[in-house]
């Protein structure tokens, strides 16, 4: 009887825990559960089981969020577009996202830090990184796409931008989509000498 409401209590913490966790609770904190039961058997005799206890710790859960701010209304060819963006640590403990990206046209993309974290590119900010550096749980890195339009773009391109976590790179992934609108097109004005 004592083993079946240990159980109980067990699976019941184990549920909610995992819900706690995908806020943040963080990783290490230990929770002690004790039960004891009481309880009248079929010739009305009252009694109690023993005490039982569990310690549970929480171990680390890693996940991450890309936030993108909103791409520019045109591109022009042969400029470089800046795309803010912020990696958020949505797990539980410490963790490092390594950056990647995907154009569908083959647009070139890489990624710079935002310095002063306000989402605005500016000149001095040119430091290119890989990784969205070691956060702590609910902390976030500052940065930018950097999309160079070629010289010969015609058209629209959609970037794929993914965060992947060095602790557990499986579970530990976001992704998101950027989508780039088509340069104008070029207008030639021919005229004709007289």
């Amino acid at each position: 009887m004592r083993l079946f409401f240990l159980l109980a209590l067990l699976l019941l913490f184990a549920g909610l825990a995992h819900q706690a966790l995908a806020v943040g609770l963080p990783v290490g904190t230990t929770f002690q559960i004790v039960a004891q039961a009481t309880y009248t058997d079929a010739w009305d005799q009252s009694g109690s089981s023993e005490p039982a206890s569990v310690v549970l710790t929480v171990l680390q859960v890693a996940a991450v969020n890309v936030e993108p701010g909103s791409p520019p209304d045109e591109t022009t060819p042969g400029e470089t577009v800046y795309v803010p963006l912020q990696v958020h640590n949505l797990g539980n403990g410490p963790d490092r996202f390594d950056l990647s990206a995907t154009s569908e046209r083959g647009w070139s993309v890489s990624f710079v830090y935002d310095d002063n974290a306000d989402g605005v590119h500016q000149a001095s900010e040119q430091y290119v990184i890989t990784s969205a550096g070691m956060m702590v749980a609910d902390g976030y890195t500052p940065c930018f796409a950097k999309l160079v339009v070629p010289q010969d773009a015609t058209s629209a391109d959609t970037v794929t931008i993914a965060a992947q976590s060095r602790y557990d790179p499986v579970d530990g992934n976001d992704q998101e989509r950027i989508s780039l609108p088509p340069p104008p097109p070029l207008i030639v004005d021919i005229t004709t000498p007289t």
